[in-house]
């Protein structure tokens, strides 16, 4: 997954595809509408406010219409940060969002400030990653009769090959092998400590090994301030129940849902949803405090969208199903509203609003 995803040149983040939108593998809810990005900036302002020296540092900027969104409304109210850095590997990627800010915001690009890795001075102000914890490589386990196995990738036998053109990996499959006493004592513990005796067998799923280094890193850089993850998951009773015995981990390509994640190595997206009982429990260990954890829908109408979206409304009347069909996308609970979380990390004193208010 790491290799399909992060190769240089080749995999699937960092080569030059387009991804997002109708025309790519999947869209986010930045692109579908702008009042998602401008609730973000409400929030966000809440921290930046009267504080010189704020940054706002985004992780994996898309086509930027994020950024250039957020910081068009916090132009609005007066909060615009010191500086607007965007984690990004992606060369072409960087080229896209420096073209869409251009676009958008060519006032605001002095602020911009593109990284590929964290800051090494330490950090004030918010850290925004959306829909990037599901594209982290996960390990994919699987558990037969109380015996502990990895899902990967193996060598197919030469009697097993495949012949037929349309083999996406002839020589390749998704097989299991055991795994040691090392090997299972290494996993998480709240996957060790579980109860999976009334659990159907096999029982596949997966976990973030590299979660708890990444969110330690970004204690590491947070001097004060917030850190604000929002994606698709659940918390670790509900991800691991024992109806969803084939796990979580998903594959897109040109708006299309699929689970092979053999097809089309470097051209599709693959993802995994996320525990945020493991990310609470990682950002605790690293010395980061929750601050508040809810859904996509709560956050947002808690951040000002039914205002909005009625502001959008008065300056575009004619786009009003347009709109009305932006904020059903975005809230309703069989759309991205509750399956999408986002949870509110905090360090050092910071303002006591900015924690997410459900």
């Amino acid at each position: 997954m790491q290799m399909a995803l992060y190769e240089p040149g080749l995999g699937y983040y960092v080569a030059g595809q387009h991804k997002l939108g109708a025309e790519g593998d999947f869209t986010t809810a930045p692109e579908i509408s702008p009042l998602f990005s401008q609730c973000l900036a409400n929030h966000c302002a809440q921290v930046l406010q009267d504080k010189p020296g704020q940054q706002l540092l985004e992780f994996g900027a898309g086509s930027g219409i994020m950024a250039a969104d957020l910081l068009l409304q916090l132009e609005k109210l007066g909060c615009l940060p010191d500086k607007y850095l965007i984690l990004e590997l992606s060369p072409e990627l960087q080229q896209r969002q420096h073209s869409t800010l251009q676009r958008l915001a060519p006032h605001l690009l002095k602020r911009i400030e593109w990284l590929q890795q964290l800051p090494d001075h330490p950090f004030r102000g918010v850290i925004l990653a959306n829909e990037v914890l599901d594209a982290m490589p996960v390990e994919m386990f699987t558990l037969i009769e109380g015996e502990w196995y990895f899902a990967g990738v193996a060598l197919k036998t030469e009697s097993n090959k495949g012949t037929k053109a349309s083999d996406p990996m002839p020589d390749f499959e998704l097989a299991i092998t055991p795994m040691s006493e090392k090997d299972v004592n290494a996993l998480p513990a709240a996957l060790q400590e579980k109860d999976w005796q009334h659990y159907p067998s096999p029982y596949t799923s997966e976990y973030n090994p590299t979660l708890p280094g990444w969110i330690s890193s970004l204690a590491e850089t947070l001097e004060q301030g917030v850190i604000l993850l929002i994606d698709y998951g659940y918390e670790h009773d509900d991800y691991y129940r024992p109806e969803r015995h084939q796990g979580t981990l998903l594959c897109h390509y040109r708006h299309h849902v699929h689970d092979n994640a053999l097809l089309w190595p470097g051209l599709q997206d693959i993802t995994a949803s996320v525990d945020f009982s493991a990310v609470a429990e990682a950002a605790e260990q690293a010395g980061l405090e929750v601050a508040g954890y809810t859904t996509q829908a709560n956050f947002l109408f808690a951040n000002g969208l039914e205002t909005l979206f009625n502001q959008a409304l008065a300056d575009a009347p004619e786009q009003q199903y347009q709109l009305a069909q932006q904020v059903r996308l975005l809230t309703l609970p069989s759309e991205m509203g509750e399956r999408f979380k986002v949870i509110s990390l905090t360090k050092g004193k910071t303002t006591p609003s900015s924690a997410i208010r459900t």
